[in-house]
């Protein structure tokens, strides 16, 4: 019978903390903003996403986080008004409109996924820091090229995976980074549920489609006809996204190969489908299995599931690593027979995780950007990270559209296997 070996609130302590934090401090880059400094941040996309950004603003302004909402911008002009009226902020249009608001600090990206690259290439490039949703971008060279005027820049970029500031993902990556289940052989994981995700779209109850800019929507995508349901359920098209999943294999992803070391996906297939959530061009539920340098096999799953807690697992030499809801359980391997060591502790026992939350995850996250803008360095999900997740991100999505395998060239590009044809 193999060991079964449990986690002290010590050595949780020492997996869940500063560890992970440190292991994703960035160089200090630009002028810090004094401790009381008042950051001026403009939001681009101010509908559902954008205006919970704002309403996790207003939380924190409350709990006397010196930030101003200074300005947003929108196409469609409902979602406008009533980002006027929760903020009192100035309201644009077209995007560029707002990067030339006059002492703008930082910008938030709430757009379709098929602007993040472009926008937040665009608010680099004017001197905003930015915190932008995922996933970062619709291909590798997108994702190259956001992340080469990042490195240039010295701006402050971090992409909404809450994940790096949750504890129990903190205790994960710190296993892995301190090789405490030895060398990582394989992890599966369980990226949630997309059927929340895919909820109908409130805004398009009342819509008023004489006061959208449809081409400001369309904006680098190809040219198609007005749609309204491909303005509000934009997800279920590949012009726009890679699909409901995108984000939630996005997210995982970035932080696991963080783990890793940002190690880069070099074989990549998928599987998957439309099962829930009827007409649409994007998959609902997909399967991805990411062969990494290093030796790692990562298996993602998404879609349409239950609602019962997601499940990590990690396979190593020494031991095998679940994480289960909030309870963390090593089990050695049957040869080892005596405590896994995590830093100077060893684990006796399974532990519930149950990190102090001062903040949900939205406003965890929006915080810890906010303090990294302010002292130039920080933890969160960093250009670098975001760029390998986007990369094996990419493979995947061509993988399953394809239905072949997907091997990298190189760290920054893909091709199919058969015959080498580059494809992303």
């Amino acid at each position: 019978m193999r060991q079964k070996c449990e986690i002290t609130r010590r050595a949780f302590l020492v997996a869940s903390g500063a560890g992970i934090a440190a292991g994703a401090m960035q160089p200090r880059t630009g002028a810090a903003h004094g401790a009381d400094a008042r950051i001026r941040i403009g939001m681009i996309g101010c509908g559902q996403r954008g205006r919970q950004h704002l309403h996790v603003l207003r939380r924190l302004q409350a709990d006397g986080e010196s930030v101003e909402i200074a300005a947003a911008c929108d196409v469609y002009d409902p979602s406008l008004d009533e980002a006027r009226a929760l903020t009192g902020c100035r309201t644009y249009r077209h995007w560029r409109d707002l990067l030339d608001h006059p002492g703008l600090d930082a910008v938030i990206i709430a757009a379709p996924d098929h602007w993040h690259a472009a926008m937040g290439i665009a608010a680099v490039q004017a001197g905003k820091d930015v915190f932008c949703e995922t996933p970062m971008a619709l291909s590798v060279e997108e994702a190259a090229a956001f992340r080469k005027v990042v490195r240039d820049s010295g701006r402050v970029v971090r992409f909404n995976v809450p994940q790096f500031h949750d504890p129990r993902w903190r205790a994960v990556q710190n296993f892995v980074r301190w090789g405490a289940a030895g060398s990582v052989r394989w992890i599966q994981c369980n990226c949630g549920n997309s059927r929340g995700a895919a909820a109908s779209n409130a805004d398009a109850a009342d819509f008023m489609p004489e006061r959208l800019d449809w081409e400001g929507f369309l904006g680098p995508a190809p040219s198609r006809p007005f749609s309204a349901d491909r303005f509000f359920d934009w997800w279920k098209y590949w012009d726009y996204s890679h699909g409901v999943c995108a984000p939630l294999l996005f997210n995982h992803l970035a932080v696991i190969l963080h783990a890793l070391g940002d190690a880069a996906p070099l074989l990549v297939s998928s599987a998957g489908g439309i099962f829930a959530h009827g007409e649409q061009e994007t998959p609902d539920a997909v399967l991805s299995n990411v062969e990494c340098a290093g030796g790692t096999t990562v298996v993602l799953v998404a879609g349409p599931a239950n609602g019962s807690a997601p499940i990590t697992v990690i396979r190593g030499r020494d031991a095998c690593v679940e994480l289960r809801g909030d309870v963390l359980r090593v089990t050695p391997e049957r040869e080892r027979r005596r405590p896994v060591r995590i830093g100077a502790s060893e684990t006796s026992a399974v532990q519930k995780i149950a990190g102090k939350k001062e903040y949900s995850a939205p406003e965890k996250t929006l915080k810890h950007w906010i303090d990294a803008v302010r002292t130039r360095s920080g933890d969160g999900c960093n250009v670098d990270t975001a760029c390998h997740a986007q990369t094996a991100l990419c493979m995947a999505m061509d993988a399953y559209r394809r239905g072949v395998a997907i091997r990298a060239e190189d760290e920054n590009s893909a091709a199919v296997t058969n015959g080498g044809q580059a494809v992303i």
